[in-house]
């Protein structure tokens, strides 16, 4: 992504928005490229290893499947080996400069899930877990997005520009909603 910012001649400082594995991507570039970052807008994130913080809640005989989908690229929609990514990114420095901004729009409404699936257990641990990205930033908030699944920018995209509006505001220093 770096190279490609640069080849198109963009110029940093960038404000970075990431939902679902892509979250993981603007986490990733900011730890590597922190002076080029101006902050962070995370939708609905894809925490590190958040497949085997589910097995906190769910019940025994569906664990063997998720780790199926977490260790097995073909089982995920994504197709990518999700194994490596995370520790790629668990193996970066993710110390987040803690003047940056960071904001994190979390799902509010549990995916359907079939047969036991605990669907509210694991909205409350996604919930908690994207909540602890707060940790890199003393200038970070977390918005619940209540009418929201996964696909936020679908369900509320009206949340997701607020957020996008109020970063780019906090990060040029003036008030919201104040234009040039």
């Amino acid at each position: 992504m770096h190279r490609l910012l640069s080849k198109l001649a963009v110029e940093p400082p960038y404000i970075l928005v990431g939902h679902s594995f892509g979250g993981l991507v603007a986490r990733q570039f900011s730890a590597k490229f922190r002076s080029c970052t101006a902050g962070l807008v995370l939708v609905d994130g894809v925490p590190e290893y958040k497949e085997l913080a589910y097995e906190e809640v769910l019940p025994v005989h569906l664990i063997p499947a998720n780790r199926a989908y977490l260790e097995n690229p073909l089982l995920n929609s994504e197709n990518i080996d999700k194994l490596a990514s995370y520790r790629q990114i668990a193996e970066t420095e993710l110390q987040w400069p803690g003047t940056h901004p960071m904001s994190i729009i979390t799902r509010g409404l549990p995916d359907e899930g079939e047969g036991d699936w605990p669907s509210t257990a694991i909205l409350e641990l996604e919930q908690k877990l994207q909540r602890g990205f707060l940790r890199w930033s003393a200038a970070g908030r977390q918005r619940i997005a209540g009418g929201s699944g996964h696909y936020i920018h679908h369900d509320e995209p009206e949340i997701v520009i607020e957020e996008i509006t109020a970063m780019i505001a906090q990060c040029t220093n003036r008030p919201e909603g104040v234009e040039e």
